[in-house]
This record gives structure tokens, C-alpha cells and sequence, in this order.
């Protein structure tokens, strides 16, 4: 992390890590799930006949929203650990050069 980073990310990190990781379900969940769920779309109006159309809706929107939960969860989390090990690790190297 360089000196341009780190405020930066002291900023985000004292706001807490819930507050990052939700915003993540919203920054990039949504835009995540939005092309699978038209991929599953496709390849059901494609691949077979759709017999009821309300449980093919429902199925859509329980894909979508569960994809938005589980990638935006996923992949906040995972920023957040990349960044707060990557804080850790410049924090040492200062504190190793003293």
C-alpha cells in the first residue's frame, strides 16, 4: 500500500468493515448478478419451452437476488481482506525501519 492508498483506506477502514461489505452487495453484487441471471433467461427460452411462466419469473428473481448476495458478500469481503492485509503489511515496514 503507498502513501497515496493509505489515507484513503484508513477513511474506509474506520467506517467498518460491515459498512464496506455491504456497500460491496450494492457496488458490485447487482452489476454481477445482472448478466447471469439474463444468461439463465436465455438459455431457458432457448433450451426448453417454458411451461409456467410465474415459477420461471420466481426462479429469476430468487437467482438474482441470491447471486447479488452471495458475489457482493463474496467479493466485499474479499477487498476488505486484501486491503487490511496489504495496510498491515506497509504498517510493519514502517515500523521495521525505525
Amino acid at each position: 500500500m503507498n502513501h497515496i492508498n493509505k489515507p484513503t483506506w484508513e477513511q474506509i477502514r474506520g467506517q467498518g468493515k460491515s459498512r464496506f461489505i455491504l456497500s460491496g452487495l450494492v457496488q458490485r453484487g447487482f452489476k454481477i448478478a445482472a448478466p447471469y441471471t439474463i444468461g439463465f433467461f436465455i438459455t431457458d427460452l432457448l433450451g426448453h419451452r417454458v411451461t409456467n411462466p410465474v415459477a420461471e419469473a420466481f426462479f429469476l428473481i430468487k437467482t438474482y437476488l441470491l447471486l447479488t448476495l452471495l458475489v457482493g458478500w463474496l467479493e466485499g469481503a474479499y477487498v476488505w481482506f486484501k486491503n487490511e492485509r496489504n495496510y498491515k503489511k506497509a504498517a510493519l515496514k514502517r515500523h521495521a525501519r525505525r
